[in-house]
């Protein structure tokens, strides 16, 4: 997959810009000729790769600088996103949108087109199987981000995108675990080419699936894909044994990724830039020669979240910037820092790992009643974390279904951290307007005097972002508002 990602623009050549972006097609001409081989398929699926990463580029801001991990202290568009002043017209907001649609409607061209191609079935199931993947992936990102959407699976006509309408989240949610089924069944669980690795497999619907099924509240199908994560003899899913080493270079598609946005650098195009994104200014950091950007500042409250000895908070975050002999308070993410071109890094974005498959299986056995199950496979996560057994947690320290919840929800952040996760946790957990009232930003990381704190006074209608007024527009009106837009 890193010698493939190169971007393959079949679709972009068109000056149909606009209608990508909705839900429109390109053109006849790119949807009627282009699609025959099997090359011209798995071309259209690197295609549709791409916009993951795109989208991703947005991503950290719609869901960890909107959370209580990082803030903002830039741009006016993310400022507003970070202190709960989003509004429809908000830049952001809008491009997630249409690149999210933009992904989707490559998806819905590849799936069309697939079954009057030459080429064998088992070849045409593992394209249908990613595409499947990746459409699924993107609904789940938007049916949690914005609520009711227009749901297609097909090709549309520019005269029927306008005239669609938000579906209800149950329709969007029976399409997404539709896909992921699918893909589960169709995909492999490793590849046999190397050039594939990187690619969407079995474990990675099964674990996607089993993400939605735990954001439902549908815990006994959760934990009947979980366990299929978790017992994938072939794929054999592990923890690797030192934390850090998960962001290494040297690790990139390790046993502990379950699913990854590929990234290459020295290809000028495919390379990560949150180096450069989420590094300090200061030249003399560990980031780069050249400094940061600045952005997605750990937030004082994730850094007091991490306990004494925890091994995962110097690999996340750096809690001041060196300068000579002296040190400055501004506290920045480590977690994608490589020994690369800061603009240009070949650093893969987990979107998946297999830490993230044990939390969420220790939170379902919870919700099942099996508690010491929970705490078992939790202390599976703080061993690795403390490096002993010392900091596990048992009946005492968790005596009930509550207390864990608490618990792993902590756990989640200090693992997850800034891998875009902690919104949708705070959510789906109904935790959001408990965490999200009062932001401590900074800290003296000295003697742990607050700096900055702000009120965010976050309501109830702020779990969802507004739809795009630019998209409610060009719909002539067909498009709602969610509430308190």
């Amino acid at each position: 997959m890193k010698k493939l990602i190169i971007f393959i623009s079949i679709i972009c050549l068109t000056a149909c810009e606009h209608e990508i972006i909705n839900l429109a097609p390109v053109s006849e001409l790119v949807t009627t000729n282009f699609y025959e081989s099997e090359v011209d398929f798995n071309n259209a699926l690197i295609s549709a790769y791409d916009v993951l990463q795109e989208k991703n580029e947005i991503d950290f801001i719609m869901s960890e600088i909107k959370s209580d991990n990082g803030t903002e202290m830039k741009y006016q568009y993310e400022w507003d996103i970070d202190n709960f002043s989003v509004s429809s017209t908000n830049e952001l907001v809008s491009e997630f949108w249409k690149l999210a649609y933009k992904g989707i409607f490559r998806t819905n061209i590849i799936l069309d087109k697939i079954t009057d191609a030459d080429f064998p079935d088992q070849q045409k199931n593992t394209i249908i199987g990613q595409a499947k993947f990746i459409r699924a992936y993107i609904y789940f990102d938007l049916v949690r981000y914005f609520g009711e959407v227009p749901l297609t699976a097909t090709v549309l006509k520019l005269s029927e995108s306008i005239e669609h309408k938000r579906n209800a989240i149950d329709e969007i949610y029976e399409l997404i675990v539709s896909d992921l089924k699918e893909a589960a069944s169709f995909l492999p669980s490793v590849y046999a080419d190397s050039d594939d690795i990187g690619r969407v497999t079995k474990g990675a619907a099964n674990a996607m699936l089993g993400k939605v099924y735990l954001t439902r509240k549908m815990y006994s199908e959760a934990k009947t894909v979980l366990e299929k994560v978790m017992g994938d003899a072939n794929a054999g899913y592990q923890l690797l044994p030192v934390f850090d080493d998960v962001f290494s270079l040297e690790n990139q598609n390790s046993k502990e990724i379950v699913f990854a946005i590929q990234y290459s650098s020295g290809t000028g195009q495919e390379g990560n830039g949150f180096m450069k994104i989420f590094g300090p200014i200061n030249a003399l950091a560990d980031v780069s020669p050249g400094g940061g950007a600045e952005h997605n500042i750990p937030t004082a409250d994730l850094i007091n979240a991490y306990e004494e000895g925890d091994t995962r908070k110097a690999a996340t975050l750096s809690e001041y910037v060196a300068v000579g002999t002296d040190t400055v308070n501004t506290p920045y993410n480590r977690k994608y820092l490589v020994d690369q071109n800061v603009s240009d890094s070949g650093l893969d974005w987990p979107v998946i790992r297999f830490s993230d498959v044990i939390l969420m299986y220790a939170e379902v056995l919870n919700e099942l009643d099996d508690l010491t199950g929970a705490i078992s496979q939790i202390n599976k996560i703080r061993e690795r974390a403390f490096g002993d057994q010392l900091h596990n947690f048992d009946g005492t320290s968790i005596p009930g279904k509550e207390e864990f919840r608490i618990k792993v929800l902590n756990e989640r952040r200090v693992e997850l951290a800034f891998e875009n996760h902690r919104w949708f946790d705070l959510v789906r957990t109904d935790k959001a307007l408990d965490f999200l009232q009062v932001e401590n930003r900074l800290q003296d990381w000295r003697t742990g005097n607050i700096l900055i704190s702000l009120p965010l006074n976050m309501k109830a209608y702020q779990t969802l972002y507004p739809i795009p007024l630019s998209e409610i527009e060009i719909s002539n009106d067909n498009l709602t508002q969610n509430t308190g837009y």
